[in-house]
């Protein structure tokens, strides 16, 4: 495993990621997960992986959430054929005591 690479502006090099979803889109059938396991900045998955999997013909809308200060709801409920989630890398490079079992591991979608 290793961190998102930085490009030559210290910005997350997103190449990698961009090239990893391209390749799986052909494959994405309705009903799947898609989960991005990155070091990346947050909104990459909205504003990257979630366009180029789309180009598939599928739809996976991130719906906007209502809030009563008790009760959180979708403000709408469009259609969607596929799902994603972000799993932040949960590692310590260059640590030679970092164990991945002394950690736990935490998904959103």
């Amino acid at each position: 495993m290793r961190t998102t690479p930085l490009d030559a502006h210290r910005e997350p090099d997103l190449s990698f990621v961009r090239d990893t979803v391209q390749s799986i889109t052909p494959h994405l059938r309705r009903g799947q997960l898609v989960v991005l396991e990155s070091t990346t900045y947050p909104g990459t998955t909205e504003e990257v992986v979630v366009p180029i999997l789309e180009k598939s013909g599928q739809h996976c809308p991130v719906t906007p959430y209502l809030t009563d200060g008790r009760k959180v709801t979708p403000a709408d409920e469009p259609e969607t054929d596929f799902l994603v989630a972000f799993s932040p890398e949960r590692e310590d490079p260059g640590n030679k005591q970092f164990k991945t079992n002394r950690f736990r591991k935490s998904s959103a979608a």
